[in-house]
C-alpha cells in the first residue's frame, strides 16, 4: 500500500488551488452518463470524441478532471485531460499529442519518459493546462473530496517540476455538503 505524503490542505510541496466546491448535482448526472455528451458538445476546445469515449466507459471517474478543465477554461486556459503524454501524434489521441508536442521539446519529452520509467510508468498529472496561443502551460493534478497526494505521485511530480521548470498545481475539490475549514 502506497503511503500518504500529505493531506492536500496541509503543507503540500505543490501549489494547491482550492478548496473548490464540487457540484454534486452535476456529479450525479455524470455518474448516470448524462452530462458527458453535453460537456463535449459545449466545450469542443476542451473535449473531443476520444474524451467522450473515456468518460462514458469510466462513468464513475473523470468528473473532477472534466470539471477542472472547465474551471481553467473560465480563467482563459485550455486543458488536455489524460492521455496527452504519448510519444507521437499518430497514436490514439492525435490532437492531444500534437498540442503537447508543440509545447514540450523532444529532449524534455525524452527526459520525462526516462523519469516516467524510473517511477514505474506512472502517469503525469491529470491535466495539461495551456494558454490558447501556447505561450504558457503547466501540469495540474485534480483531487476530489477524498483524494490524497501519494508518495509516488509527489516524487514523480517533483521530478517533472525539475525537468520542465514548471510548477505542478493541484486543484482540490470538496463536496458541497462538507464544511470548508479556513
Amino acid at each position: 500500500m502506497e503511503s500518504m505524503v500529505t493531506d492536500i490542505q496541509d503543507s503540500s510541496p505543490f501549489e494547491v488551488i482550492g478548496p473548490i466546491i464540487a457540484d454534486k448535482a452535476a456529479e450525479s448526472l455524470w455518474r448516470q452518463g448524462i452530462l458527458q455528451r453535453q460537456w463535449v458538445d459545449k466545450y469542443p476546445e476542451l473535449f473531443d470524441e476520444r474524451d467522450l469515449e473515456i468518460f462514458l466507459n469510466q462513468r464513475h471517474h473523470h468528473f473532477y478532471e472534466a470539471s477542472a478543465a472547465i474551471w481553467w477554461h473560465e480563467r482563459g486556459y485550455l486543458s488536455l485531460v489524460e492521455k496527452y503524454d504519448i510519444k507521437t501524434p499518430n497514436e490514439r489521441h492525435p490532437r492531444k499529442a500534437s498540442i503537447f508536442h508543440q509545447c514540450v521539446s523532444s529532449p524534455l519529452f525524452d527526459r520525462m519518459w526516462v523519469a516516467k520509467k524510473a517511477h514505474g510508468y506512472r502517469g503525469p498529472p491529470d491535466l495539461f493546462v495551456y494558454k490558447p496561443d501556447l505561450s504558457d502551460w503547466f501540469f495540474c493534478e485534480v483531487k476530489g473530496p477524498n483524494d490524497k497526494v501519494r508518495s509516488a505521485q509527489s516524487s514523480f511530480w517533483k521530478e517533472l517540476e525539475d525537468i520542465f521548470a514548471k510548477k505542478v498545481r493541484i486543484l482540490h475539490f470538496v463536496s458541497d455538503n462538507i464544511p470548508v475549514h479556513e
